[in-house]
């Protein structure tokens, strides 16, 4: 019975292996697979799923030649489109296909498919859902779906004529490739909206003339996307080299995305229902926000606005995506990254920052923490940088050990600044992974002049700041007491043993909590209520820590103080934005 069971096992892996992909995975295979003959049969099947104009149909398995069936559909439920990955998936298919194989067939088709997403552009750089042009919302330039991000983003690979691409097309179309990716990107800079002069996201489609939002189905409204618009933000952050238009524009669909967050919340679909649940480790975003008001909206097929999904049809709640945690990996990891990446192409020197969580960059923006790092970014000039390499629980030693300080001199470049802040962890006496000594001779010196030393060595400039004060008021609530012992004065020390501009935040910063006083300091930190944060439900009260106002008010003094010892960095504030600004 044993060997009866193995053999009937055997076969059924055989089977497996010998079964082709699911047309849903087909661009996730292993890389070998598309050398093979089963991949192959899979190429030449798709081929004969190509129109005429050299696109595809959508939601069409082509894993197996055309059936019966689908020759018996009409010409217009066979149309080519660039919808649900429509064309775009058939031409990536095909180039792994043609290079594995070096089958000329496929490679035909590959060129023609490419020369029907030229064909279909628009003179203004956008792209209809369906070309041969339909009737109707079909030809609004679509970002339904990634429809038009997905072109780009496959014309911008095959321009570059680089791994599967590379010989499949001539130079003279890799050129006109990379010029529609240009109108493409002047289109998508075109339809951001703006709402009473503020940029913000985009439609789902726009009009194919006057480039403003535009309708599709009945409960697809001309609207702000908290869906498509992730697709496009990403898109433009992969431009390598970005323009200060698309860079005011991707920090502007940020903020948008930042501020219509549903926090705390997670969206949860069956066939049940579509609905909201409490949960502070998610945040969600509707898929249409009212244009002017920034309020979700909910639409069914009688095409009539809610602002409760509870009031749409029973059929539409369970069978299509109103919410979704669509931007929270773009909001809280990606951009940061791409942050970074501005700075490295930075004409201008960057200033760096080495320090801990009172600096650090949070990556969550719908939660209210923040770091003075993080704040002093918005307010430096357009085209400067701040590349702020602080973090969490860090202290002189662990910053080190970590390997985080060699980072960041690797990418340290001549004429850079580097502001360096440690000291809330170096007195973690009960962590030994942590602390360090701040007496003379002792390992918290000792590594601030080693981070001296390795920054001017490299032709850059260090700047030292003993650690910003807490919130920890006396007994009577009349003055503010100091906490951190003696490592503000040895931050003092080694500054002027070395000869190195000492930012005074720790003063500084005293004196703005002692001005605030015992109540209204408290807004500069995190304090709230239970049930008052979705974050945060349990409520909390930190005096360490900034809120956005706290980390706002912390930055300008950084700004102040690089201005008061008259720093050549100090160049990068903007200090009329500053100033013009209501006081947080």
């Amino acid at each position: 019975m044993r060997a009866s069971l193995t053999a009937i096992f055997a076969c059924v892996a055989l089977a497996s292996l010998s079964a082709a992909p699911s047309w849903r995975s087909i661009l996730k295979q292993p890389a070998d697979w598309y050398g093979s003959a089963e991949a192959l049969a899979v190429g030449q099947a798709v081929i004969a799923y190509q129109n005429e104009t050299g696109g595809w149909p959508k939601n069409t398995d082509m894993t197996a030649p055309p059936s019966a069936e689908f020759l018996a559909r009409s010409a217009k439920e066979k149309a080519p489109t660039i919808d649900n990955g429509g064309t775009t998936t058939q031409i990536r298919l095909l180039a792994r296909i043609a290079q594995a194989t070096g089958d000329e067939h496929l490679t035909v088709a590959v060129r023609r498919g490419l020369r029907y997403l030229l064909d279909a552009q628009y003179d203004n750089g956008g792209w209809p859902q369906f070309y041969p042009l339909r009737k109707g919302y079909y030809s609004h330039i679509t970002y339904n779906d990634n429809a038009m991000v997905n072109v780009l983003e496959i014309l911008r690979d095959a321009a570059a004529g680089e791994e599967v691409w590379a010989g499949l097309v001539d130079e003279a179309m890799r050129a006109e490739m990379r010029q529609a990716v240009e109108r493409g990107l002047a289109c998508i800079l075109a339809t951001q909206v703006r709402v009473d002069g503020r940029l913000t996201v985009w439609c789902a489609q726009h009009d194919e003339n006057t480039l403003e939002p535009a309708p599709a189905r009945k409960f697809e409204p001309a609207s702000l996307s908290g869906a498509e618009s992730v697709g496009i933000v990403r898109f433009l952050m992969s431009v390598e080299q970005p323009s200060p238009q698309l860079v005011t524009a991707v920090k502007a669909a940020v903020a948008w995305f930042e501020a219509t967050a549903l926090p705390g919340k997670r969206a949860e679909r069956s066939k049940e229902d579509q609905v909201l649940l409490d949960d502070p480790k998610s945040d969600t975003w509707a898929r249409f926000y009212e244009l002017g008001t920034d309020r979700p909206i909910f639409l069914g097929r009688d095409a009539v606005v809610h602002y409760d999904l509870t009031e749409v049809e029973h059929e539409r709640r369970t069978g299509y995506g109103y919410y979704g945690s669509w931007a929270q990996d773009l909001i809280g990891k990606e951009y940061l990254a791409w942050l970074r990446q501005l700075a490295r192409q930075s004409e201008h020197p960057v200033l760096f920052i080495a320090g801990d969580s009172t600096a650090a960059d949070k990556p969550r923006l719908t939660d209210p923490e923040r770091g003075w790092g993080q704040a002093l970014r918005e307010i430096v000039k357009p085209g400067w940088h701040v590349d702020n390499r602080a973090l969490n629980g860090r202290s002189t030693k662990s910053f080190i050990d970590e390997g985080r300080w060699d980072e960041l001199l690797a990418d340290l470049r001549a004429g850079d600044w580097v502001i360096i802040q440690f000291g809330h962890n170096d007195e973690k006496v009960n962590s030994p992974d942590r602390y360090t000594d701040p007496a003379p001779g002792g390992t918290y010196r000792a590594n601030l002049t080693r981070f001296v030393h390795e920054v001017r060595a490299r032709g850059a400039h260090p700047v030292l700041a003993p650690s910003v004060a807490r919130r920890k008021w006396n007994d009577a609530g009349t003055d503010l007491v100091p906490t951190h012992g003696d490592y503000p004065d040895a931050v003092r020390a080694v500054a002027a043993a070395e000869g190195v501009p000492l930012l005074e935040m720790e003063e500084r910063t005293t004196a703005l909590e002692r001005s605030l006083g015992l109540e209204d300091s408290k807004a500069l930190h995190l304090w709230y209520d239970e049930g008052a944060l979705p974050t945060r439900p349990a409520g909390v009260q930190d005096d360490t820590h900034y809120s956005p106002m706290g980390a706002r008010r912390v930055a300008i003094l950084v700004a102040e103080e690089l201005r008061r010892l008259e720093l050549p960095i100090a160049e990068m504030v903007d200090w009329t934005a500053i100033s013009e600004a209501p006081t947080p």
